[in-house]
């Protein structure tokens, strides 16, 4: 379905109904640019082929954005920020600053500053302007704010600031409770997050607690010789001899 001017405008209808009845109901954007052009109607034409071509550029951006997660992966910071900065460029572009997606963006490229280069001052830098962002375009259960709010908790508990930390894992944690079914890796993930800042509190106990419901999903959700989980199991291990000392 495609809209190119307000519901009002009966001669687009017109086109419309035109084009549908040269090329069926299987149509694009090129399609209708090209039936436009042979109609002599080149401004609705001139509409048309400037969407397709924004379309295709943000259909890109995605790619950058892809491809800057995965640079991410194989922990190539120089890569994956190459390509997350051109995601973002292209949906600053065309989205506008405040974008939701623009903010998706900061969130990965801050990732990277604290998963990779371990620049945690600019980690912070990006996922602040992220939760700005996202807080104001998102709705307050979205998944994608949720993941920032992780990434926010991870960059303090490395930060050594507890609280700001705690506070951020609750809140990714909330959202990930309420949307997502209750044995799903993210939800793990971020009972590691808490477990791990509890760790290095020296609050054991609550480490323990937070590793173990972490550890009750992976062994749903994982096959028992899967890398996650040993490296887990080995948490609790190194936790467990610690709490004896």
């Amino acid at each position: 379905r495609v809209s190119l001017a307000s519901e009002d405008d009966f001669h687009l209808k017109e086109t419309f109904s035109y084009m549908k009845n040269t090329i069926g109901d299987d149509t694009d954007l090129d399609s209708l640019g090209k039936i436009l052009f042979e109609m002599g109607e080149y401004e609705q034409g001139e509409k048309c082929y400037k969407r397709m071509r924004d379309e295709g550029k943000l259909v890109c951006g995605n790619a950058e954005l892809g491809l800057g997660k995965i640079g991410a992966m194989y922990n190539n910071a120089d890569e994956s920020l190459k390509h997350l900065e051109e995601a973002l460029h292209i949906r600053q572009r065309l989205l506008g600053e405040d974008h939701g997606d623009v903010g998706e963006c900061y969130t990965w490229i801050g990732g990277v500053h604290w998963y990779v280069l371990e620049d945690y001052d600019g980690a912070l830098r990006n996922l602040t302007k992220a939760v700005k962002i996202q807080e104001a375009a998102l709705p307050p259960d979205s998944l994608a704010l949720a993941k920032t709010y992780h990434n926010l908790g991870t960059t303090y508990d490395l930060q050594e600031e507890y609280d700001l930390g705690l506070n951020y894992f609750m809140k990714a944690l909330k959202i990930r409770e309420k949307i997502l079914p209750s044995n799903h890796p993210d939800i793990g993930t971020t009972y590691n997050g808490i477990g791990a800042l509890y760790e290095n509190k020296e609050n054991y106990g609550k480490a323990l607690e937070y590793y173990e419901k972490s550890m009750g999903i992976k062994r749903k959700i994982l096959p028992p010789t899967h890398a996650d989980l040993k490296i887990t199991e080995n948490n609790i291990r190194i936790l467990k001899d610690k709490m004896k000392h």
